[in-house]
């Protein structure tokens, strides 16, 4: 148990979060191949090469090790962007360079001049103290000034889900805790008023220690979870290649982790953020797979219900069928494109 613990630990501290020099790089964007057994697969960015995604430019800014900015630089220069953003908070435990390729889908959409992508290390999601040091350095880094007119969120899994809910747990009026983490409230709000549009991607679920312990399999094995528990399963069926010890132990720190009574409240608040601070006039675009290992298809549905039940109108959902979580974007590019950017 004290191993795996450590070993999990350790994958947050690989990429220590710290604020710094803000470091740029210009690059051309890549024709990227997509990992699809589907028999329609093409180059990744097929759809946008005929647009001119390949030819753009992006230049990159770290901004600190959980916070990247994209932003577009197009070749015309009478082709002004409005000043929106989209900002992509990750799924947990993501790499960087598998995230990028969902914010090069939105060149040349007009929605906005740059994709802000907030990506905690693995872990962090389940740190109180690092998710507000990171939610603080999101709000001071973009809203304190008034330059960004309207916001795009593309938010992914749960641990996406959990850090934009906390963003409007304490953008609510909601009475808090003396003890809870201080996120900035002011500059919450502003972040909350400005949004006009929300994408989940593969969320919500309750965070089940089933599904942290498989998700922190995921992380440690660097496997997505179908491959780990669906395709290398034994007659007793435990995953082979995480093995019953290791599974065990998996499940032991999930519910000492969920045992928190600070990370419990915190989750608990993020959940209820959703589904009472969140405008009910923004229009909510829900993508899922009905094969996801981590999010159940029905407790999709059923928040797309409670959404409308509240008054939304422009809830908006669709699904696809053997795909693995977090995916969709890889195996059905074409399919997302259009669900994501032409679909209402």
């Amino acid at each position: 148990m004290s191993l795996v613990s450590s070993r999990l630990v350790s994958l947050a501290l690989f990429k220590k979060y710290k604020t710094g020099t803000t470091t740029t790089t210009t690059t051309n964007l890549p024709i990227v191949r997509a990992e699809s057994s589907s028999s329609s697969s093409s180059s990744y960015y097929s759809s946008s090469q005929k647009s001119g995604w390949s030819s753009s430019t992006i230049r990159c800014e770290k901004i600190t090790n959980a916070i990247d900015v994209f932003t577009f630089e197009a070749d015309n220069k009478d082709k002004r962007r409005n000043k929106d953003v989209i900002v992509i908070f990750a799924w947990f435990g993501s790499d960087k360079k598998h995230v990028r390729k969902y914010a090069q889908m939105y060149e040349n959409r007009r929605m906005g001049e740059k994709v802000i992508v907030v990506a905690p290390p693995a872990l962090a999601s389940l740190s109180p103290n690092m998710t507000t040091q990171i939610a603080n350095d999101f709000l001071t880094g973009f809203f304190e000034e008034e330059a960004i007119e309207g916001v795009h969120v593309h938010s992914f899994s749960n641990g996406g889900f959990l850090f934009a809910g906390n963003l409007f747990h304490h953008a609510s009026d909601v009475k808090k805790r003396e003890d809870d983490c201080s996120v900035n409230a002011q500059l919450a709000k502003k972040f909350k008023m400005k949004i006009k549009s929300v994408t989940l991607d593969c969320a919500p679920a309750k965070l089940s220690a089933e599904v942290i312990s498989r998700a922190f399999a995921s992380v440690l094995l660097g496997s997505r979870v179908e491959d780990i528990y669906d395709n290398n399963t034994s007659k007793e069926g435990e995953s082979s290649i995480i093995g019953g010890l290791m599974k065990s132990a998996l499940d032991n720190l999930a519910n000492t982790l969920l045992s928190d009574e600070n990370l419990q409240r915190k989750i608990n608040n993020a959940y209820a953020a959703w589904e009472t601070a969140l405008d009910v006039n923004i229009p909510l675009k829900m993508l899922f797979s009905e094969s996801d290992k981590l999010v159940p298809v029905n407790e999709v549905q059923e928040f797309a219900q409670r959404q409308r039940d509240r008054g939304n109108a422009a809830v908006y959902t669709k699904s696809w069928e053997n795909v693995p979580h977090c995916e969709i974007g890889r195996w059905h590019q074409d399919e997302y494109v259009r669900a994501l950017f032409e679909e209402k």
